[in-house]
């Protein structure tokens, strides 16, 4: 995610108790800017870092997925 959104500091401006307490509330974590980041990262982004771990995609499966991504765009 940091390659597309130049490292931007995600949360900017929080400070870290205030970004603690965001995500205990269970606020979504920050999205890429539009028009920055495929909608395939952003979605992938969100598979491996949603709150409850038991709901993250495995190793495994994130290695298929970015497999999928990469032969997609005939990167492979």
């Amino acid at each position: 995610m940091q390659v597309y959104t130049n490292a931007a500091t995600p949360y900017h401006g929080l400070t870290d108790d205030d970004v603690l307490l965001t995500l205990a509330s269970g606020a979504a974590r920050p999205a890429c800017p539009a028009g920055l980041c495929p909608d395939w990262m952003q979605r992938l982004v969100t598979a491996c870092t949603t709150l409850k771990s038991h709901d993250r995609i495995t190793a495994a499966e994130l290695a298929v997925a970015i497999g999928k991504c990469l032969a997609d765009c005939g990167a492979v």
